[in-house]
């Protein structure tokens, strides 16, 4: 979302974004579908580092209040909270890292390396050659 001083409500211009800091990350979630256009790169980090922050502090809700059987972590509701916000911010996420790298490199397609990176994970392991 770029600052235009030709925005004027009622008579007055807004306040350009840096006086806004929740504005960056809302916007986020304002353009949960748009893979077009640009995110600036205080955009895409407020959007990225609210959302690390959030997650990190369900986790540790998870961890310190969940039971354990046999020294496995069992799920509670922090555990279903930690997992339904990932799945709630996984599309405004990625569509942020395809704005941005858009804006960075001129085309949105360097967004999907981590996923490809990711993908490999699931690759099974080819066998040893005797």
């Amino acid at each position: 979302m770029r600052y235009d001083p030709s925005d004027i409500q009622d008579g007055t211009v807004p306040p350009p974004p840096d006086e806004q800091p929740n504005e960056f990350y809302l916007a986020g979630w304002r353009r949960y579908f748009d893979f077009r256009g640009v995110s600036t790169r205080l955009e895409y980090w407020s959007f990225k580092l609210i959302n690390c922050v959030t997650f990190v502090a369900l986790a540790i809700l998870w961890i310190s209040t969940a039971p354990s059987i046999d020294d496995e972590l069992q799920f509670n509701s922090y555990g279903y909270a930690t997992v339904l916000f990932l799945l709630v911010t996984a599309i405004p996420e990625f569509a942020a890292a395809v704005r941005r790298s858009r804006d960075a490199t001129g085309t949105g397609w360097w967004a999907i390396v981590p996923l490809v990176s990711l993908a490999v994970l699931f690759v099974p392991s080819r066998p040893k050659s005797a």
